[in-house]
């Protein structure tokens, strides 16, 4: 190659990598706001020399690649802490909402509503003959029942919630690994012919740190630049072809993810915090509020099963139900929800005249396998003079001969509470909890005094009973004598409090990390615009040196001509 022609050559080559050079640049400056986007760089090298008698001579410049800033290490800070905080920040968002319905300290809260009715209960107890004052009695158990029933249909209400979470983030991330999927095609497809896909490489990083954000998933490498993507083992990206998740609730009805019909534990991202949240902490929720209200059935319970109101009954039906009336009542395969409270012992039954004379008969009860079933004590209530006895879908019915009534006294096994006779609460659970439905048809059923065999009359201004009841939220009769019911709900109060706390913390920590890696991250990828402007002016006046280079060339090119 001749010298003018040389000349030329290494004109054009400059002058064609400049505007490689300054067309990055310009790249760059379009996406210095662009979400997962990498600096871009010209990677030049000096062409050939050409060989002469007196030596070599450079040729110019060629243009290798576009290089691709990066930095791993600092990538995978971004994703780790991203993949966190998205994590317990779903988890806080879930926590949060079951905190707003809990409404402590409020007005409308259980708390309040439990101050109320202990109050109307000792209203009683100070009124004992005033009807009136027994409407508010059954009102307030009505509104905390109700207060009751509402919290956990609200709780469930935060875990369907969550499924509709969970269900389109499963499409979101079913739609992320079908464009990772693509982006790979078309990286691998270049990179087989040796060239970099730096846009696409960007997508694709942004893709899977949007992914890992969602999941626990993990990356490995496969040829030319591909991106294998699993979860806890299960291939949801390889090459270019995608595998779908799907969601579904398990026997326990937890939340679980499957692909192919087997089911994939994640431990991280937002889903993992939500899955956390509904399964474990408000699943935990709603356990600890049934068993509150199962306590406060059955301490209520306990003592008016005892008592007697201004009247007795002349007919009553037990609430709860057994499923197998020929099997001992204290032994769970009777099916009666509350067996377990059922101890060896007697209850008293007594028989009134239209003369109000009562007449008692004490039933005794016995445990073991070969206790007392629900069959045995119809048998037994039956034989009582004054009173008949069926059993209806699992349900005892006692009936007083016409113009007599029955009461009760002294239950040392428990079995009338067990069993729902002459209560003020039906239910077993915060879902079933209500007041007793013949309390709410006759409030002179309601009990506020008892009947002692030295006095078995039914005394109207007696207190004893109601004035037990109104003490029943700050008595120490759970956990051993060691707590009472209202301090259970205030732990529960407590405990979801903490759990909050907890979380924002956890949030707020993970939030400050992200940030700064997200920061490191981009001091080392991303674009300066400083320093593009500075590469601008550098590669200007290249190109200007390389154009003037040129003219140069070809003035001398003229002049050797006329030589």
């Amino acid at each position: 190659m001749g010298n003018t022609e040389g000349a030329f050559s290494i004109a054009l080559t400059g002058l064609r990598v400049n505007q490689h050079r300054m067309n990055v640049a310009g790249h760059n400056i379009a996406n210095a706001n662009t979400e997962g986007y990498s600096k871009q760089s010209i990677l030049a090298t000096a062409a050939m020399s050409q060989t002469f008698s007196f030596g070599q001579v450079g040729m110019g410049v060629d243009l290798e690649n576009i290089h691709r800033a990066q930095d791993s290490f600092a990538r995978g800070q971004v994703e780790e802490e991203t993949q966190a905080f998205d994590q317990w920040n779903a988890l806080t968002s879930v926590l949060k909402n079951a905190q707003n319905l809990v409404m402590e300290p409020g007005e409308n809260g259980i708390v309040e509503g439990l101050n109320k009715f202990w109050s109307a209960w000792q209203d009683l107890a100070n009124k004992p003959e005033d009807e009136g004052v027994r409407e508010v009695v059954k009102e307030e158990g009505r509104v905390l029942a109700r207060s009751l029933n509402n919290l956990r249909q609200s709780l469930i209400n935060v875990q369907n919630h969550v499924d509709r979470d969970v269900e389109a983030r499963i499409d979101e991330i079913n739609t992320l690994t079908g464009d990772i999927a693509k982006l790979n095609a078309h990286i691998m497809r270049h990179s087989g012919a040796g060239k970099t896909s730096s846009d696409a490489l960007d997508k694709r990083d942004q893709k899977i740190l949007d992914l890992k954000s969602l999941v626990g998933v993990q990356e490995f490498e496969e040829a030319n630049d591909g991106a294998l993507i699993t979860l806890a083992g299960k291939v949801l990206v390889s090459g270019q072809n995608s595998f779908d998740l799907v969601v579904s609730r398990d026997s326990a009805g937890h939340v679980v993810l499957s692909q192919g019909g087997e089911v994939i534990s994640s431990q991280k991202g937002e889903i993992f915090g939500k899955i956390e949240g509904r399964d474990t902490y408000v699943a935990e929720y709603l356990t600890t509020l049934d068993e509150f209200s199962e306590n406060l059935i059955k301490e209520v319970n306990r003592v008016h099963a005892v008592g007697v109101g201004l009247e007795g009954h002349s007919s009553l039906e037990s609430t709860n139900q057994v499923t197998d009336t020929t099997e001992t009542l204290a032994l769970a395969a009777s099916g009666l929800d509350f067996s377990s409270e059922i101890e060896a012992g007697s209850f008293n039954t007594w028989v009134y005249n239209a003369s109000g004379v009562g007449t008692s008969t004490a039933i005794s009860f016995n445990n073991g396998s070969s206790g007392t079933s629900l069959d045995d004590l119809r048998s037994i209530i039956d034989a009582v003079a004054g009173l008949s006895a069926t059993i209806s879908d699992g349900k005892l019915n006692v009936t007083a001969t016409a113009g007599s009534t029955v009461a009760f006294s002294d239950d040392t096994s428990n079995v009338l509470m067990a069993l729902g006779i002459n209560t003020f609460f039906q239910g077993t659970n915060a879902q079933t909890i209500a007041v007793n439905q013949e309390v709410l048809d006759n409030v002179r059923l309601i009990s506020t005094g008892k009947i002692e065999s030295a006095n078995p009359y039914i005394a109207p201004g007696d207190r004893e009973t109601a004035l037990d009841i109104s003490e029943v939220g700050t008595s120490l009769l759970l956990n051993d004598g060691t707590v009472s019911l209202e301090e259970t709900y205030g732990q529960f109060v407590a405990d979801l409090g903490q759990d909050v706390r907890s979380s924002e913390s956890m949030t707020e920590n993970h939030q400050f990390t992200r940030n700064a890696a997200v920061t490191r991250l981009q001091e080392r990828v991303g674009v300066s615009i400083d320093e593009e402007y500075v590469s601008i002016i550098q590669t200007q006046q290249a190109f200007q040196a390389m154009a003037k280079f040129l003219r140069v060339g070809i003035e001398l090119s003229q002049i050797i001509q006329q030589i």
